[in-house]
C-alpha cells in the first residue's frame, strides 16, 4: 500500500540533501546506468540543473568496479548523484568516497542500506514500495526534480520510460508510475488507442505528441546504448531524449543492429565449429574482444538466442568469459585486471532444473565464485554474472565443478 504521506516526506528529505549540498560552482557529476532508464533520469536532472545555471557532468556505466568509482570520485567536488546503479554497493561507494564528495543514490534496485552523512539514498524499496513494480529510477528522477520545482512538462513522459524499459507495464502501471502516466497523459504527450494493456497501445507511441513510432521510445534507447556503448550511442541516445527523432538516431539504430548479427553470426560460426571446450559439467567459449563496442545486455541477448542451438551439450552449463574492457566512454582508461563469467543453462537442462533434477545456479555460482576471490555481480536460477581476476578462469571452473558435485549429492540425499 502506497503510504503517500511517507513518501512525500521522503522525496522532500532527498530534495533537502540535493539543495544542500549544491555545490557553489553549480558543477554536479551524474553517474548512471546506461540503460533506458537511467539515460532518461539523467537527462531529466541534466535539465533541471541547467535551468538553474547549472552544469552536468554525465558518465554512463554499466557496471561499477572499485577502480572506476575510485577515478570518478577522485576528480569530482561537490555532488555526486549515481542514478539507477549503485544501491547494491552504497557501503563501497561510500568506502571509496572518504568523504570528498557528497553523493546521493538515486535508485530502485534492492539496497544495502549504508549510513554516512555524506549520503543520501533515496530507493522506494526502503520505505516498503516495491522498485520492480511501483516505480523506476527515470519517475525518482522527475519526482525529485518536480520537488525541488525545477520539474520540466515538456519532458514528462521522459518519467514512464524507465518502466516501460524494466516491464513495469505488464498488466498495468501501478502506484507511483499510475500517478506519473497521468501526469503524461494529462500533458498530451501520449497518443491512446483505448485497448486495455498499455505496452499493447498506450506506451507503444510514447513519443512527442506530433509523433507516433511502431517501437517505443524505450526500446530505441536500449538499442542505442546496449549496442553502441562505446560508439556515441548513449550520448545520441540522449539527443533522442531531448530533441526526437531524426536520421541520425535511425541509421545509428541500423548501423549498430548490423554489427551486432554479423557478430553474432561470427560468434555462433566460432563456437559450432571448434571454439567450445568441455569438461565433465561444463561448456565454455571465450569472446576475446569481441562485443567491446557493446555493452553486457548484448552479450546476454546472444546467449539467450543460443541457448537452443545442437552445437550444446544439453546438461552441461554454458559459461562465457570476457576480459572487460579497460577502457570507458566518458571516463577513459581505467585500470582493471578483471574477467567477467557470463553462466546460463542450455533450455533442456533449464527444464531440468525447474524440475528440481539439476541444481540451479543458485546452489553452487556464488560459493564457487567467493572461494576463487571472484564477486557476483548477479545470480538467478538460471544465469548468473559474476566478476573474477584475470587468468583464474581454470580455478573458477574447479571451483565450479566441486561445489556442483556437492549440490548434487546433497539433494540427492535428501532426494
Amino acid at each position: 500500500m502506497l503510504d503517500n504521506v511517507r513518501w512525500k516526506l521522503y522525496i522532500r528529505q532527498a530534495a533537502g540533501f540535493f539543495r544542500r549540498h549544491f555545490p557553489i560552482n553549480k558543477h554536479i557529476c551524474i553517474v548512471h546506468h546506461n540503460g533506458a532508464d537511467g539515460v532518461a533520469g539523467s537527462v531529466i536532472l541534466t535539465d533541471a540543473v541547467s535551468r538553474i545555471g547549472g552544469t552536468v557532468t554525465s558518465i554512463a556505466v554499466e557496471k561499477l568496479y572499485p577502480a572506476l568509482i575510485e577515478k570518478i570520485h577522485s576528480s569530482q567536488q561537490g555532488l555526486v548523484i549515481y542514478l539507477d546503479l549503485a544501491s547494491n554497493c552504497a557501503s563501497s561507494v561510500m568506502m571509496i568516497n572518504q568523504g570528498r564528495c557528497h553523493v546521493l543514490i538515486i535508485d530502485h534496485h534492492l539496497p544495502v542500506n549504508a549510513q554516512c552523512p555524506f549520503l543520501y539514498h533515496c530507493n522506494p524499496c526502503l520505505i516498503g514500495l516495491r522498485g520492480d513494480k511501483h516505480i523506476a529510477s527515470s519517475g525518482l528522477a522527475y519526482l525529485l526534480v518536480n520537488e525541488l520545482g525545477l520539474s520540466n512538462k515538456d519532458l514528462s513522459f521522459l518519467s514512464i520510460v524507465g518502466a516501460i524499459a524494466h516491464r513495469q507495464d505488464r498488466g498495468t502501471l501501478q502506484g507511483l508510475n499510475y500517478g506519473l502516466y497521468k501526469r503524461v497523459e494529462k500533458s498530451g504527450q501520449l497518443i491512446t488507442h483505448n485497448i486495455e494493456y498499455p505496452r499493447d497501445s498506450l506506451i507503444q507511441t510514447l513519443t512527442w505528441s506530433c509523433q507516433s513510432q511502431s517501437v517505443t521510445l524505450a526500446d530505441f534507447v536500449s538499442d542505442l546504448d546496449k549496442l553502441g556503448y562505446t560508439s556515441a550511442g548513449v550520448e545520441i541516445a540522449r539527443k533522442l531524449c531531448t530533441i526526437g527523432y531524426s536520421d541520425l538516431h535511425l541509421n545509428k539504430v541500423q548501423e549498430v543492429n548490423k554489427k551486432k548479427n554479423e557478430q553474432y553470426q561470427q560468434l555462433r560460426d566460432l563456437i559450432s565449429q571448434g571454439g567450445l571446450r568441455q569438461s565433465n559439467s561444463l561448456q565454455w567459449f571465450c569472446l576475446d574482444n569481441r562485443f567491446d563496442s557493446m555493452s553486457l545486455k548484448a552479450i546476454w541477448e546472444f546467449m539467450t538466442q543460443i541457448q537452443h542451438e545442437d552445437f550444446f551439450e544439453p546438461y552441461k552449463y554454458i559459461v562465457a568469459f570476457r576480459r572487460i574492457p579497460t577502457v570507458f566512454p566518458e571516463i577513459g582508461l581505467v585500470k582493471l585486471n578483471s574477467t567477467e563469467a557470463l553462466i546460463r543453462l542450455p533450455a533442456v537442462l533449464e527444464q531440468r532444473m525447474y524440475m528440481k533434477s539439476e541444481p540451479s545456479l543458485l546452489d553452487f555460482v556464488a560459493q564457487a565464485t567467493h572461494s576463487i576471490g571472484g564477486v557476483v555481480d548477479s545470480c538467478h536460477s538460471h544465469v548468473a554474472a559474476i566478476t573474477i581476476p584475470n587468468g583464474s578462469e581454470t580455478t573458477l571452473r574447479d571451483a565450479m565443478h566441486q561445489y556442483l558435485s556437492r549440490s548434487r549429492l546433497q539433494s540427492r540425499a535428501t532426494g
